[in-house]
């Protein structure tokens, strides 16, 4: 359980000052957002489709939050969901998601089944956490039990509030990234053309011969569709595939020319046919020479088309490579359609 009390003191060494009760409030109100509680245990970010109250210090991203003021937040959360006709029973977890973690003390776990008293439940959570600028939380649900039935969030029930306990002015670092173009939804700083990247700046261990390291970076995906906006020109067949027979431990790796400051990557793999060539346990590495490079830290990719993580902390490099040590099952090829850094 995060304790409050034990937060101050570590807090003490910064400088804070006390504001009064700043809410940012976030609710689920029409029919197309009810959410369906997945078949499986993988969680799932809740969506809410309106801010109630807007202070400024919280912004809704998608399915995500966005911090824009650093400081101790209070979160209080209330899902309340009702368990779908021709379900048994069902158990859903709900919980803080930070930086690829759990929050502590955010967990609410219930359960619902088809008696007339225990059709409809509540999951709710009231805690302590910690917020610094530019950091991404999302509310995340997955069903915990065995019975792995369905169930709705009922509309206009549903809430997620973010006060501003205490404001922690954090001393001004420099942002290497502040006169650099931040491309396509997610602030891209690798698209090829942008910021001086060229085909030169772009590098892999070995690419199949139709294809080319930059084009995993140009903006567009198999099929020559066009994923970022501010893609110009296609290079190749806009992916990289690596040698035929030749699946493990590629990497693609990018010399930025001058220092940026990573905070996560996006993987695209356009033909769900193929999904099976997506990477799976890969490493982000850092380095300053391109020589000698700094395992940063590990994620085992989704089997999925498109995907975006974010680093649990971040860092500067001028040399960032993606290391990829195994993909999703097939025995052809490696495939990525467009790596994003961010």
């Amino acid at each position: 359980m995060f304790s409050f009390k034990k937060s101050l003191i570590a807090l003490s060494c910064l400088t804070v000052t006390f504001v009064n009760a700043n809410i940012d409030k976030f609710t689920s109100t029409e029919l197309s957002s009810i959410e369906s509680i997945n078949t499986s245990n993988n969680a799932q970010p809740f969506y809410f489709d309106s801010q109630e109250i807007e202070l400024g210090h919280i912004e809704k991203i998608n399915n995500f939050f966005s911090v824009t003021k650093s400081g101790v937040y209070k979160v209080n959360y209330t899902i309340n969901w009702e368990l779908n006709n021709n379900e048994n029973e069902v158990h859903v977890k709900t919980f803080l998601l930070l930086n690829n973690k759990e929050v502590v003390g955010s967990q609410s776990y219930s359960n619902a089944t088809q008696s007339e008293y225990n059709k409809r439940t509540t999951n709710t959570g009231s805690f302590y956490v910690q917020l610094s600028d530019n950091e991404q939380v999302s509310l995340q649900y997955t069903n915990q039990g065995s019975n792995l039935g369905m169930a709705s969030s009922i509309p206009n029930e549903s809430s997620i509030s973010f006060e501003l306990i205490k404001e922690i002015e954090k001393p001004m670092v420099p942002d290497p990234n502040a006169d650099l173009i931040k491309t396509g939804d997610y602030g891209n700083l690798a698209l090829r053309d942008k910021n001086g990247l060229y085909a030169r700046n772009y590098t892999a261990s070995a690419t199949y011969v139709s294809d080319s390291p930059s084009s995993a970076f140009d903006g567009y995906v198999t099929g020559s569709k066009k994923i970022n906006q501010d893609a110009e020109h296609i290079a190749a067949r806009g992916v990289w595939i690596s040698p035929i027979g030749k699946l493990n431990n590629h990497w693609l790796s990018i010399d930025f020319n001058r220092k940026v400051r990573v905070s996560g990557f996006r993987v695209y793999k356009t033909d769900a046919g193929f999904i099976n060539r997506m990477p799976k346990n890969i490493v982000i590495q850092a380095s300053e020479d391109g020589i000698n490079f700094e395992d940063k830290e590990s994620f085992t990719l989704e089997k999925i088309v498109d995907q975006a993580l974010y680093l649990n902390e971040q860092f500067d490099t001028r040399y960032f490579r993606f290391l990829m040590k195994d993909n999703h099952g097939s025995t052809y090829v490696t495939q990525v359609d467009e790596l994003e850094v961010f």
